[in-house]
């Protein structure tokens, strides 16, 4: 990261604020609701809005122009589940004066459907594509025999900026059911939901869900997926965390996080941390499928056997995943396989069992496990986690894991490792003990990123959207326009402080080439892609700051943001960087 030009005094990231589009009027017809409103009204605008959801749905189905309905924050009580037709788009977080929905807030306006404990909550029709959507709502009290909160047969509808959250079902799917479908689901969280059978917080049945930028919370099954159970689908998650789910129907209730049933999912950058199951997987359990982990983090699962991972009668690939600190109270603390798993530069590691402590029945090759393994390239050596007490699972300098990997074990496209740090990067001072041509990928989850002499670990980035307090440890956000990004960096032990910080930011949009940010030319991290400016000093206390994104920033937009300390004696000039949290525009 050079820094080629440098800004001096400035004290907001300004940057996002330059962003900006072409104003425009909705050429659809929109539906208005506010709680507040005054009974009788059309809901063509805010002044005129339906009073409840129920009118604005039956009138959206009495005419196909109407392609979204917007909803002012407040409570709506579901009488009967709220119907969503196809090609129909409901949006909460709304003020109620707004003209843009990029305008909207939902994270800061909490707009809740309560089901009452009484039904479920919102329904989708067999027809559903991903046309039909929900987004920007708090779903709660929903109660059903399957779908808690969200019911969809046959249908693939967008599930956006949702929390599912306190939700029951007396058969599957606490929170969301899903059958023969293919739903997106983005920026959702599951939490407290609890199914009587299986899924706890998502069901799938014979379908293809998407998963992107997803939280399963402290959900529950009776019987197996705590937070999701996928039946005989092949979905694809990615950046989704499983924390602290369970399953409680005794030694058959599998997958306190995640199970899968003849399925082929494929898990991204997935988090199991504190996931447990009476049975089998306490953080993922499969059967007879085929899953693919690459990028994937265990820690601290819990099952009576495969502690983070069960695989019965499927070849499952494990790829570039860390597992440490799990536990199971007979076989298998890491891995418990019954048939055909391979594992490729992987850390298996600090697990602990009765029998079979790290793993069993994979065939395991460049990967790092303690007390060694038959196979190719592996290594037993400690990997050097950087702060096991803080949940830092990154090499240290020292670890052998560093470039010992198998290049030709990583799937094509993947080019960035849990922590989106680039995959691959070369180290010239460490030997490759690994397989292919350099740069050797490194094993584990994450890819050793160099910090600079003696500060790299005094140097904390925190960040956190809306008006929430800053969390502890930072994930894959979402933000809508209109929103503010709250930013922190810290120096927890003091060594960085009075530096001259520097705030790093990448821009990006999906599909679109990399361009300049306007009026910000120079000061490239790589040249089209992003931008530092200069906010020094740093305080004692930290450095905060809070980054409006403005309301006709478009829908697609991420961005990454990174703290740097610079200094004059190092070549170039960064002494000292976090990792970047990636913000998403929703």
């Amino acid at each position: 990261m050079n820094i080629h030009r440098r800004f001096r005094g400035a004290r907001s990231i300004a940057a996002l604020a330059l962003l900006s589009v072409a104003t425009f009027a909705p050429a659809q017809t929109i539906l208005h609701v506010n709680g507040a409103a005054t009974p009788g009204g059309n809901g063509l605008t805010w002044a005129t809005a339906f009073d409840t959801l129920d009118g604005a749905l039956a009138a959206a189905k009495a005419n196909n122009n109407v392609l979204e309905v917007w909803v002012a924050t407040g409570t709506y009580s579901a009488n009967a589940p709220f119907d969503i037709r196809d090609r129909l788009g409901v949006y909460g977080g709304f003020v109620g004066t707004e003209v843009l929905r990029q305008q909207r807030n939902p994270s800061a306006l909490a707009t809740t459907l309560d089901g009452l404990g009484q039904h479920g909550v919102v329904t989708f029709p067999n027809s559903a594509t991903t046309a039909a959507a929900l987004d920007g709502f708090t779903i709660v009290r929903g109660s059903a025999s399957d779908g808690g909160a969200v019911y969809t047969y046959g249908g693939s509808p967008t599930l956006a900026n949702l929390v599912v959250a306190g939700n029951t079902a007396t058969a599957d799917g606490g929170g969301i059911y899903s059958y023969q479908g293919s739903p997106v689901l983005t920026s959702v969280v599951f939490r407290n939901n609890v199914a009587g059978d299986d899924g706890g917080g998502l069901y799938c049945y014979q379908g293809n869900p998407t998963l992107i930028g997803v939280l399963f919370d402290n959900n529950q099954a009776n019987d197996d997926g705590g937070g999701f159970y996928d039946y005989t689908g092949d979905p694809t998650l990615v950046d989704v965390v499983f924390r602290g789910n369970k399953t409680v129907g005794g030694s058959g209730a599998d997958g306190g996080g995640c199970y899968n049933y003849e399925g082929d999912p494929k898990l991204t950058r997935v988090q199991f941390f504190d996931n447990t199951a009476t049975g089998r997987g306490g953080g993922f359990s499969t059967y007879d499928g085929i899953p693919v982990l690459v990028n994937c983090l265990f820690v601290r699962n819990s099952a009576s056997s495969g502690g983070a991972i069960r695989n019965y009668d499927g070849p499952m690939r494990v790829i570039n995943t860390t597992i440490t600190a799990n536990t199971a109270t007979s076989n298998g603390g890491g891995i418990y396989s019954q048939s055909m798993a391979t594992v490729d530069n992987s850390v298996v590691y600090g697990n602990t069992a009765p029998s079979n402590a790290q793993l069993t029945g994979a065939t395991v090759r460049y990967s790092c496990v303690q007390g060694g393994v038959a196979g190719t390239g592996n290594i037993a050596s400690d990997p050097m986690f950087k702060s096991p007490t803080t949940d830092d699972y990154r090499p240290s300098a020292t670890s052998a894991c560093i470039d010992a990997g198998d290049n030709a074990a990583l799937p094509a496209g993947t080019t960035s490792d849990l922590a989106l740090n680039a995959r691959r990067l070369d180290e010239a001072t460490v030997p490759d003990t690994g397989a292919g041509t350099a740069p050797i990928v490194d094993i584990g989850a994450f890819e050793y990123t160099a910090d600079y002499p003696g500060t790299g670990d005094d140097l904390v980035l925190l960040s956190a959207i809306g008006s929430a307090s800053l969390p502890t440890q930072s994930v894959v956000k979402a933000v809508t326009p209109g929103q503010a990004v709250r930013l922190r960096v810290l120096s927890p032990n003091g060594s960085l402080v009075g530096g001259r910080t520097f705030l790093g930011v990448q821009l990006f949009v999906t599909s679109v080439p990399p361009a300049p940010v306007p009026g910000l030319a120079g000061l490239w991290i790589t040249p089209g892609l992003g931008t530092w400016i200069e906010v020094s000093p740093l305080p004692s206390g930290g450095l905060d700051i809070v980054a409006p994104v403005p309301a006709a920033t478009p829908v697609g937009l991420s961005f990454l943001v990174q703290y740097g300390v610079a200094s004059p004696s190092t070549i170039n000039s960064v002494y000292a960087a976090t990792d970047a949290d990636e913000i998403r525009v929703q």
